[in-house]
């Protein structure tokens, strides 16, 4: 958009100029279409090289929207399956635990007597 305020600001300069001295000559004109032309030109140009720098940060986009979407369902599929181990230790545990208070009952509830029989 500032390429066209420059393109403007070249073409009024150009026609005041061409004021100051009376009537613009066939040089004038010609030079003043130039002028406008060259910018004209400059500004089709940076409008083609955003175009394409857009299209590229689009294809580079969707790119990485697509790749995050598939980390994502990974990374919930990771914490099912942690949450589900978690769960599973946590049941092993209490297991263990529950097998181990009943073996150290068991074993001072039969051991004990027997050796407390013994004793003279």
């Amino acid at each position: 958009m500032t390429n066209l305020k420059i393109v403007c600001v070249i073409g009024a300069m150009a026609f005041s100029l061409a004021g100051c001295s009376g009537t613009p000559t066939k040089s004038d004109l010609m030079l003043q279409q130039a002028a406008v032309t060259q910018e004209e030109a400059k500004l089709k140009q940076q409008l083609a090289k955003d175009w394409e720098r857009g299209a590229k940060l689009v294809a580079t986009g969707e790119e990485r929207v697509e790749d995050g979407e598939d980390m994502v369902d990974s990374g919930e599929s990771e914490v099912k399956k942690g949450n589900k181990a978690i769960n599973k230790g946590k049941d092993e545990i209490a297991e263990g635990k529950k097998l181990m208070e009943i073996s150290e009952r068991r074993f001072e509830e039969a051991f004990t007597k027997a050796e407390a029989s013994k004793a003279p």
